[in-house]
């Protein structure tokens, strides 16, 4: 698949995260795969960038995960 996504699954998978950044610090774990930017479906890093670039420093944004084996989960992340 995509990135190493499963065929049928949409997102973006967290290669890696780093240490201190504010992913990190959310809980976002390397492997996870990002569902939707703010109840807005990501399926490219692009799409992903832009929508993390258009969120306004010191704003909230909710980010909807996929981890494996645990399920869906939502991390929110000040900008």
């Amino acid at each position: 698949g995509r990135m190493g996504l499963p065929e049928n699954e949409k997102g973006v998978i967290v290669a890696a995260v780093a240490p201190g950044s504010k992913g990190a610090q959310a809980g976002i774990q390397q492997g996870d795969i990002i569902k939707e930017i703010n109840n807005k479906p990501v399926e490219t890093v692009t799409e992903l960038k832009k929508h993390i670039g258009n969120t306004k420093t010191n704003n909230k944004i909710k980010f909807l995960i996929k981890r494996p084996k645990l399920g869906l989960l939502v991390v929110t992340i000040t900008a």
